[in-house]
């Protein structure tokens, strides 16, 4: 909220799960959307049913489903998009940065006031 000036976060997409996940959540703003991915916790999460209803938080899975059943033929357009958006070779994804868990507010801002300096990763303890 701080990072933020206390308007909230538009939206969450996480990796990591676990307690932080309900603190995220909770973090959004009204309308706020999260996209839950990742298991890299194997601890729960809690939130009360007010953490979604009065700010009309969406909560969605999201699973990348080529891992379960190969793409269709209606699929091939976009995929074609995708390959022809990354196949040059002057493609590239910027590295912003390297950050531990704990530097996760510098990661955000930096994310937010600096997207031009690249896409900035966690780093994950062993």
């Amino acid at each position: 909220m701080e990072i933020t000036q206390n308007k909230g976060l538009s939206g969450v997409t996480d990796a990591v799960g676990g307690p932080l996940t309900g603190d995220l959540i909770q973090s959004l703003s009204f309308d706020g959307q999260a996209v839950i991915y990742g298991n890299y916790s194997t601890e729960k999460f809690e939130l009360h049913n007010y953490d979604i209803l009065m700010k009309n938080i969406g909560i969605k899975a999201y699973l990348y489903r080529y891992f379960l059943t190969p793409p269709q033929q209606k699929d091939e357009k976009t995929l074609q998009e995708i390959i022809d958006a990354t196949e040059n070779n002057d493609f590239q994804v910027s590295i912003g940065g390297m950050h531990p868990l704990e530097d996760y507010k510098a990661a955000i801002h930096e994310s937010l006031y600096r997207p031009e300096q690249g896409k900035r990763y966690f780093i994950f303890p062993k």
